[in-house]
């Protein structure tokens, strides 16, 4: 939608979508509002992600200056994801639920006043939606999500399981046969013939998962198992935040220096020694001892891998 209508137009769009349904949701009375209201806002930021990226590459040219606003979108992307998890659990402990909706606002009407004043619209390319294969994707993903969901409970035996399984299974053939043979898929396969491109997007769903799943469930265990307080488990995450801001706006220069590849190995590399020492922690662990030293390598992992990773995608 993006290259047909314009994708400054389709980021204003989202965010304008999003930030309407927000509103909506944080005066919500019922559960069936709130849940329309998350199904509107999931539909907005559908619309505004994607376009973000794609601004950066045709906005700025290749070199210093494109690596540059990739390692600010890089750093906003990654601090949003922890800030996020943060600020929800202080918002909603301190104030109400409803505050974490209604935070969003200023913020998209922001975005929504400013982007087109400052933000060029670069050229649009024609072509067709591909609702089919919109369809078939969302359809058997969220049959996917849904048997992962269930499984926790009922395991492999449950009838309902097995037949969420066997459909995401079919929608996701049909979406994947539809996308080799139509003229407009929405995601060309041959993306993935590209070695580089294809890694990069491996590198950055495995990312995704291990910074989500991390802070996630850390959030649980400085909570429920070490008691502290929405507010002070949101302060003692905060470290993971900062040195991710701080790698991923020095990786752009780095980056210049050895090259991509050098600088996300090193990242993951980070990572990987970050989980395997939050593997170890137990109830009776403490935080400066056992949580904050892989928090702070976790966040330099994180920001060092995201803009590399993020500057293969704008290729």
């Amino acid at each position: 939608m993006g290259d047909v209508f314009g994708r400054r137009r389709m980021l204003v769009t989202g965010i304008a979508l999003s930030t309407i349904a927000s509103l909506a949701g944080g005066f919500a009375t019922t559960a069936a509002w709130l849940l329309a209201s998350r199904a509107v806002q999931g539909a907005g930021a559908a619309l505004a992600a994607p376009g973000t990226l794609s601004l950066i590459a045709a906005i700025f040219p290749a070199g210093p200056a494109r690596n540059r606003a990739l390692g600010a979108f890089s750093a906003a992307a990654g601090a949003g994801v922890t800030i996020g998890y943060i600020l929800g659990g202080v918002l909603t402990a301190e104030l109400s639920w409803r505050w974490v909706m209604l935070i969003n606002v200023p913020f998209g009407a922001a975005v929504v006043i400013l982007a087109p004043r400052f933000v060029d619209e670069p050229e649009r390319h024609p072509g067709r939606i591909d609702l089919a294969g919109a369809l078939t994707s969302t359809l058997g993903m969220g049959a996917l999500a849904y048997t992962f969901i269930r499984i926790g409970d009922t395991g492999w035996s449950d009838s309902r399981t097995l037949g969420a399984f066997t459909a995401a299974a079919v929608l996701i053939a049909i979406f994947l046969i539809r996308q080799a043979r139509t003229a407009h898929p929405i995601m060309p396969l041959r993306l993935l013939a590209h070695r580089n491109r294809a890694a990069g997007l491996v590198n950055m769903f495995l990312l995704g998962a291990a910074l989500a799943g991390t802070i996630y469930f850390l959030s649980q265990l400085l909570q429920e198992v070490l008691g502290m307080s929405p507010l002070r488990a949101g302060l003692a995450v905060l470290p993971l935040a900062a040195t991710q801001i701080m790698s991923a706006r020095t990786a752009p220069r780095l980056v210049s220096r050895l090259g991509p590849k050098p600088v996300t190995v090193t990242g993951t590399a980070l990572i990987t020694a970050a989980m395997a020492w939050l593997s170890r922690i137990s109830a009776a662990s403490g935080y400066v001892s056992s949580i904050l030293g892989p928090l702070l390598l976790f966040g330099l992992g994180v920001g060092l891998c995201f803009m590399p990773l993020n500057m293969k995608m704008a290729k």
